[in-house]
């Protein structure tokens, strides 16, 4: 069995399905920062780039609060041409005020935020590598 979110009144249990498609809307997606570097037009030499695979460095913070939850992700990568960051949000609102358990919480991010934002965050750094001529070479989902 799904853990489940309660209302604040605790006379409604609502499973985790209600939480993501009746309770929380999606009220935003924002971008804090996008950018690339190229190395200088020269790509970074073997000794300075160990490997084809690309670098990244993922972190994610949370906020929530009776009536919103917000995922931002910030991803920091190198390639063997450039450096990227890009930095961005979504985040969701309910109009109804509810509390989740850690679990619960845990799998909407995973299950709805993330596959959300993660499209613009893709794209972003697609569009910052290709003005600057560079490929930023992402992981296929």
């Amino acid at each position: 069995m799904r853990p489940a979110v309660r209302g604040t009144d605790d006379t409604e249990e609502l499973p985790l399905t209600a939480l993501s498609l009746d309770l929380l809307r999606l009220d935003d997606i924002r971008q804090y920062e996008v950018s690339a570097r190229a190395h200088s037009g020269f790509p970074l030499s073997s000794k300075e780039f160990a490997g084809e695979a690309n670098d990244q460095e993922w972190k994610f913070y949370v906020h929530s609060t009776d009536t919103t939850v917000a995922l931002r992700a910030r991803l920091a990568m190198e390639t063997p041409d450039a450096s990227y960051v890009v930095d961005a949000v979504v985040r969701y609102r309910s109009a109804t005020p509810f509390t989740a358990e850690p679990p619960v919480l845990q799998d909407f991010l995973n299950d709805e935020a993330m596959p959300t934002l993660y499209p613009f965050i893709r794209e972003a750094l697609h569009e910052s590598g290709r003005k600057i001529r560079a490929e930023a070479r992402f992981p296929r989902t």
